[in-house]
């Protein structure tokens, strides 16, 4: 595949704006004047090569870049609002390990870990 200067730019934008709700990086690339075939394009792209993580409940689906390729993901995620932020935890990645090593598989090379429920203010406005 080329490395268009749209879709570096669509990778930049998402980079750092990562992790982002679907409808809020569309928000941001209207904004910026990318046509809205090129982002969905250029997303599908970025699923088929693997380098963005796409997550999420039901609508609420939540864009981050990949920009460490035997990366650890842990991310919570409001089924709500759809606010998800990523998250590290020692004790998750010991436990993680020694489960895949109880079941034959001595070394992880990646992980994805998704929590799913309501944020404080979604909890809070019930």
């Amino acid at each position: 595949m080329r490395a268009t200067l749209v879709r570096k730019n669509l990778f930049d934008l998402l980079v750092t704006l990562s992790p982002v709700s679907v409808s809020d990086f569309f928000d941001a690339t209207n904004k910026k004047g990318f046509d809205t075939v090129s982002v969905y394009r250029t997303l599908d792209l970025f699923r088929k090569l693997d380098i963005m993580h796409e997550h999420g409940v039901g609508r609420q689906r939540i864009l981050q870049a990949k920009t460490e390729l035997d990366a650890h993901h842990h991310f919570i995620t409001c089924e709500t609002c759809g606010f998800s932020q990523e998250f590290e935890d020692d004790a998750i990645e010991f436990q993680l390990s020694t489960v895949a090593a109880e079941n034959g598989f001595p070394k992880i090379k990646s992980h994805y870990l998704e929590i799913i429920g309501q944020c404080q203010n979604c909890y809070n406005s019930r």
